[in-house]
């Protein structure tokens, strides 16, 4: 499934709420995820509407126009971070360009999703009135939710399945067998599995505590990431609903 994400007006829009060394810093790691997320661009594309996005006022007075533009000036005076406008440049230069508005990509666009195709939205903070799945907020956590949520909905076989889950859960080993050892929940556990890799990716490094037996780590995996049975060091795929 090839995934295409947006770079929206809304997505610069200035919040109040953040200074200008809050928004440099998302900046600056959207920038980082956004290269990481471009080692698959064949199944991810990023895009961007430039006319839409010029004028927007996201970093205190200044637009996005006027980084591009006026970028050295500001630099030199010391009016912006160096690092957040190499960084705002290193984006917008792996983009391509697209002719969608932002109503046409929120109206018509969103909505398309098939086994082959989904699309989603990239901001700084939560665009108001969009599902909340099709949003990646900064952070490549975002960016794996929006993946995982997606595989999960179209996981086609188990081959393409274990593939992709080497991409979105790079804190796991898959072994090569797991391709047929999954074979037998697959079919109706899809969902389950996401959700199940996804605690084990995100919470279990955080439950290794010092002083902990095994048994003793799977109990505090299992409350920190909120399963709805207590991990164990055996199982049964039989028993998986």
């Amino acid at each position: 499934m090839k995934a295409h994400f947006y770079i929206l007006a809304e997505s610069f829009h200035h919040n109040a709420k953040f200074t200008n060394v809050e928004i440099g810093e998302k900046i600056k790691h959207l920038a980082e995820d956004v290269k990481l997320i471009n080692q698959y661009k064949n199944t991810n594309a990023l895009y961007v509407n430039y006319d839409e996005i010029y004028p927007q006022v996201f970093y205190g007075a200044y637009t996005v126009s006027d980084f591009l533009i006026k970028g050295y000036e500001l630099k030199k005076e010391g009016l912006v971070d160096r690092d957040v406008l190499n960084s705002l440049q290193n984006i917008l230069d792996r983009a391509e360009k697209t002719t969608y508005s932002s109503q046409e990509v929120k109206e018509e666009l969103l909505s398309w999703i098939d086994e082959n195709n989904c699309h989603g939205l990239i901001a700084f903070h939560k665009v108001d009135g969009m599902d909340d799945d099709l949003q990646i907020i900064y952070g490549i956590d975002g960016w794996y939710k929006f993946r995982r949520y997606f595989l999960g909905l179209y996981p086609k076989d188990e081959n393409f399945f274990i593939n992709e889950c080497f991409k979105y859960f790079p804190n796991l080993y898959f072994h090569e067998q797991n391709r047929h050892s999954i074979q037998a929940i697959f079919k109706d556990c899809t969902k389950k599995i996401i959700y199940h890799l996804a605690a084990l990716n995100d919470k279990f490094r955080d439950s290794q505590r010092s002083g902990l037996n095994r048994t003793q780590v799977l109990e505090q995996f299992s409350i920190l990431a909120k399963l709805d049975e207590t991990a164990s060091l055996e199982g049964n795929v039989t028993n998986i609903k």
